[in-house]
């Protein structure tokens, strides 16, 4: 009877750490501009964001995982090739603290080569994925954009390799868009948006 109920506890233990390990929350991911890069030390600086009154936040340092992820307009490259003043977007670690991958744009000074936003929809017929629009400093939201996707754009979820089915309304992303800027040869999925509670 004994050896029943230590068996009975026993099972539902391991079914309690097998519901744990499957709901995995969403790997954060953040967007910045890069000033510098430590190719020696596995780390990327990024800089810190303007607020309103002028000032700006420190600057961000992070680690790079040895076997993370570097992206560059759609192609797999080095840390190297994350050049200071490119925009980029990180996924990073529960801590905050490394990147798990890396998502590198072109120039700010050249115009976006990467669109950051949050999916509105996604169209795995047409190809497509549309953004949220933003909200501007009037306090008015702008018309939310739709940007075709490659067929052999690189899909990345919380580090991991995807397809664009797996995105889903509501998750942040950055795209390495083309040099037309319609299209996107790469997709970085971050963590979905919090709503407002």
């Amino acid at each position: 009877m004994r050896l029943s109920y230590l068996a009975a506890v026993a099972a539902l233990a391991l079914t309690a750490d097998h519901a744990l390990a499957q709901k995995k929350p969403a790997a954060p991911a953040a967007t910045g501009v890069v000033k510098s890069v430590d190719a020696t030390a596995n780390t990327i600086t990024l800089g810190g964001k303007k607020k309103k009154g002028g000032e700006a936040d420190p600057d961000q340092v992070l680690a790079v995982a040895k076997d993370a992820k570097v992206v560059v307009s759609g192609e797999a490259k080095t840390l190297t090739d994350g050049k200071a003043g490119a925009v980029v977007t990180v996924t990073l670690t529960a801590d905050h603290k490394t990147a798990l991958s890396v998502a590198v744009g072109g120039k700010k000074k050249g115009g976006p080569a990467v669109e950051s936003g949050t999916v509105k929809s996604v169209d795995g017929t047409a190809n497509t994925i549309t953004l949220e629009g933003s909200k501007g400093k009037d306090g008015n939201v702008g018309e939310a954009r739709t940007l075709a996707i490659a067929k052999d754009a690189k899909v990345s979820i919380d580090g991991k390799d995807g397809k664009l089915a797996d995105v889903k309304a509501g998750a942040v992303v950055a795209l390495a868009l083309a040099a037309d800027g319609k299209s996107a040869t790469a997709v970085t999925v971050g963590r979905k948006k919090k709503k407002p509670e």
